[in-house]
C-alpha cells in the first residue's frame, strides 16, 4: 500500500507521458503485479493520487495526473478482508492524495455537519466565545489548527 510510482493501466494517467509511451517504472509495476498475483482493491473518490503543474515553454502551464498510490493485496488476505475499501482522500498540502484502507467496509458514519445559526449572535456570549476560538493556537498544523477552532466553537 502506498506510492509505486507507476500505473497499471493506461487510462490511469492524464498529460504523464506521451501517447503509447508507458514509463519505465509502469512496465515494472504492471509485470510485477501480473507475475506476484497481486490483487489492486480499487479505489473510491479521485481517480488520480499524484498531480504536477509543468511548464511548456511557452508561457503554458499544464497538469500532470497519475494514479500512483494504491493498495495491493494477495488473494489469501482478500479471503480475510473480503469487505476492505480503499478511499482516496483529497488533498492541498501535498502532490500525492492520501489512501484509506478500511478493513471492515462499513462506512464511517458522518457527524452532523457545523452550521452557525443566526440566533446565536443574540446571545452577548457569542462574540467572546468566537473571539476567544479563533485567538487561540490549537495546533501548528493549519488545516488541524481551524479543525480545532471549529470544534471549540461548536461546543
Amino acid at each position: 500500500m502506498g506510492d509505486l510510482n507507476g500505473t497499471l493501466k493506461d487510462n490511469e494517467s492524464w498529460n504523464y507521458s506521451k501517447p503509447g509511451n508507458t514509463s519505465y517504472f509502469s512496465f515494472d509495476l504492471r509485470r510485477m503485479v501480473a507475475g506476484s498475483r497481486l490483487v489492486d482493491l480499487g479505489a473510491s473518490g479521485s481517480p488520480f493520487t499524484w498531480r504536477k503543474k509543468c511548464s511548456n515553454g511557452g508561457g503554458l502551464s499544464s497538469l500532470k495526473r497519475a494514479r500512483l498510490d494504491r493498495c495491493l493485496v494477495n488473494p489469501d488476505w482478500r479471503i480475510k478482508f473480503p469487505k476492505a475499501l480503499v478511499t482516496n482522500i483529497p488533498t492541498t498540502s501535498s502532490d500525492h492524495n492520501p489512501i484509506f484502507l478500511n478493513l471492515f467496509g462499513d462506512r464511517a458514519k458522518l457527524r452532523k455537519e457545523f452550521c452557525y445559526e443566526n440566533l446565536w449572535f443574540r446571545d452577548p456570549r457569542c462574540v467572546w466565545v468566537v473571539r476567544k476560538s479563533w485567538s487561540t493556537v490549537f495546533h501548528r498544523h493549519p488545516t488541524k489548527n481551524l479543525e480545532l477552532k471549529l470544534l471549540q466553537v461548536r461546543k
